[in-house]
């Protein structure tokens, strides 16, 4: 029995550590920019595209990643998944251009897709159950630590070394996380599952592309919202060409029956619209930061952890937080006071006190978490558990898009603040102030929850909730 629980330990301890790889690749990038820029002969803003191009590849591939390891074997998948994490990080460390660039962060991005679910796919079915919970803890930890320390030690290399190195390291960790997964973790044969729905795969994938670019070229004042309009209007055609073709389909890829669950549905839609307008800071506070208080790339870091350690320590107590107040509550107020603090970064201009900037970003971390935090439980609070599967993949993929879609609305606004010309502190208050406007319209959005909804999840006015859905049946 020791030994396999030694087994299994070591197995949780290999996934971590290629999670905690690609956590710490999707935020390294963000301190680097302005050095990047330099080098590659562009701009922070035109940069923006490596960062959404990255999360818009695991939004689109991560639905299909369960299927491809029933069908080729978890740990080969797996490991391919490393192979082409590595590669795409190669490209992107000896990009002499910034579509080379773009290019190599999406293919780091099919490979993020398929470590992260099929990781824990590889847990779930080997441990044994009542280990289970425990080991997923192993994985807890890097999923948190990765994405904190990478704007710290992306800033610290870009500021001392230079930018390509954060590409680099991931050589040396993926050849021993393929070390690791050979030796710790065992080879599964293919299992036979349904058929995947591939149209609809490139239908979805496609329709996001288009909106993305619609974005992305968007930002050249009138001539470049007419370049957008092209890829806006095929967006809205994809997307209702899915619509029509996912009515018709009982195993769509994104099963749109699950919109009507009430609390699926806002924390998809609505939720959406508040983690886009909370995670324009990803972007918009390391440039701040750098172009507007000169702060160095590691200086910037430095402060920019500051709203991953409120994020790590909020979690400990949104579950008391729930339970007291409910979903509703919790929301909207979190949404509100999101708004208000992004609001509120446009008093900050040098020179600043740095001990209150640096107090005001960790809050405004802690409140950040309340939003994420609260919508991921809400998304699930009300699926069934046949549906768990399907709900989750749609979840994710909204999460990945709205992420992506926040930076890619920061880079709009500051590029149509300034014109085109050299950034200041003015051009962020505008960036910052349509931010706080995209926050609180989603805060306003979520009084359409009722007071108990979700209470199987918070725990919050069961009674009542359960009394409400013996009277509905």
């Amino acid at each position: 029995m020791a030994k396999i629980a030694r087994e299994s330990r070591l197995a949780a301890l290999t996934v971590a550590g290629a999670l905690f790889m690609e956590g710490f690749d999707s935020s390294m990038i963000l301190t680097s920019l302005p050095r990047m820029a330099q080098d590659l002969g562009g701009t922070p803003i035109s940069l923006s595209i490596a960062v959404t191009a990255y999360l818009l590849a695991l939004a689109i591939f991560i639905p299909v990643s369960g299927w491809i390891a029933d069908n080729f074997g978890a740990r080969r998948v797996y490991c391919a998944a490393i192979i082409v994490f590595v590669i795409g990080s190669m490209a992107c460390g000896l990009a002499p251009t910034v579509p080379l660039l773009v290019a190599g962060r999406f293919v780091q991005g099919i490979g993020g897709a398929m470590m992260q679910p099929i990781g824990r796919l590889i847990l779930a079915r080997s441990a044994d159950k009542r280990d289970l919970i425990s080991l997923m803890n192993y994985t807890i930890i890097p999923g948190l630590v990765g994405p904190s320390l990478g704007p710290v030690v992306g800033g610290f290399i870009s500021a001392y070394a230079n930018w390509r190195w954060n590409f680099f390291i991931n050589l040396p960790i993926g050849l021993i996380g393929l070390v690791m997964t050979f030796r710790y973790i065992k080879p599964s044969p293919p299992i036979e599952s349904t058929r995947f729905d591939w149209a609809g795969f490139l239908l979805v994938g496609s329709a996001a592309s288009a909106l993305t670019l619609a974005f992305e070229t968007s930002r050249d004042g009138l001539r470049g919202l007419l370049s957008a309009a092209p890829w806006a209007a095929s967006a809205v055609a994809l997307t209702g060409a899915y619509v029509v073709y996912a009515r018709r389909r009982p195993n769509a890829v994104m099963d749109l029956r699950l919109f009507k669950v009430r609390c699926f549905r806002i924390s998809v839609l609505f939720g959406s619209m508040a983690r886009s307008g909370v995670f324009t800071t990803q972007f918009l506070l390391p440039a701040l930061l750098q172009l507007v208080f000169k702060f160095d790339a590691f200086r910037a870091g430095l402060l920019t952890f500051l709203v991953a350690a409120g994020t790590i320590a909020m979690r400990p107590v949104m579950n008391v937080l729930l339970k007291t107040f409910g979903f509703r509550t919790v929301l909207t107020g979190a949404c509100v006071l999101s708004a208000l603090m992004l609001a509120g970064f446009c008093l900050f201009k040098p020179p600043a006190v740095i001990g209150l900037l640096a107090a005001y970003i960790f809050v405004y971390g802690l409140v950040r978490t309340v939003v994420f935090s609260s919508l991921g439980g809400l998304a699930l609070a009300d699926i069934e558990p046949a549906d768990m599967g399907r709900s989750n993949s749609v979840a994710i993929f909204a999460q990945r898009m709205s992420m992506s879609l926040g930076v890619s609305l920061a880079a709009a606004s500051l590029s149509f603040a300034s014109g085109g010309g050299p950034l200041d502190h003015g051009d962020f208050i505008g960036a910052f102030l349509f931010a706080a406007g995209l926050t609180f319209t989603a805060g306003l959005l979520m009084l359409q929850l009722r007071p108990d909804d979700g209470w199987r999840v918070s725990g919050y006015g069961g009674d009542g909730g359960r009394e409400a859905e013996e009277a509905a049946l």
